[in-house]
């Protein structure tokens, strides 16, 4: 799920590596559009930004466990999004 993790939308900027089929981007694309905004955020930046829990927390003004819950939330759904 790492690789696909790839793929993400910040602002006008796009992600979108070439390694990743374009059926699987769309996918991609759809399953994070999925996601309440503060999982985006912490998807955004523990994987394309690869901040730590804690750093990622301070820049959200959230805490570390706070950071890990709702991470692990957001990539449990994104896995049942993207294997179904």
């Amino acid at each position: 799920i790492k690789l696909f993790l790839l793929f993400f939308s910040f602002g006008e900027q796009k992600i979108l590596p070439s390694v990743i089929p374009n059926r699987k981007k769309i996918a991609l694309k759809q399953a994070i559009s999925k996601l309440d905004e503060s999982e985006r955020e912490i998807i955004l930046l523990r994987y394309f930004k690869t901040l730590t829990q804690s750093e990622t927390g301070r820049a959200l003004g959230l805490t570390q466990v706070t950071v890990s819950r709702k991470e692990s939330k957001a990539l449990k759904r994104l896995k049942e999004e993207l294997t179904v």
